[in-house]
């Protein structure tokens, strides 16, 4: 088990022990995180559950696709070194809490 926080936009961080290979968009609407649209439902063609990643190294996480890369130059909110979209991820096994953090200017738009 993994230890995951959430930290939606003005909200109250949600932490979760969560099974090594889970798919993290399923992990945050499963606890019901606000933020992560996912209007594909999971298939890196919308770019609406852009997240960023602290906590752990890049290289840990899984490899980032093109199709992944892609999007993240379109998502709602800036690109930065520690975005991905979290459809794309598996929760690895790390020795500490894992941070994803939603993406203020997508959190917005739901708005």
């Amino acid at each position: 088990m993994t230890v995951v926080t959430f930290v939606p936009p003005g909200g109250a961080p949600i932490t979760a022990s969560v099974p090594t290979g889970a798919n993290l968009l399923r992990v945050a609407m499963a606890y019901g995180v606000s933020g992560l649209v996912a209007e594909c439902g999971g298939d890196a063609v919308c770019g609406t559950c852009h997240v960023f990643i602290s906590g752990i190294e890049p290289q840990q996480l899984d490899a980032m696709s093109e199709a992944e890369d892609e999007l993240l130059d379109n998502a709602a909110a800036p690109r930065r070194s520690d975005s991905r979209l979290a459809c794309q991820l598996t929760v690895p096994a790390a020795p500490g809490p894992i941070v994803v953090t939603i993406a203020a200017e997508q959190w917005r738009s739901l708005r």
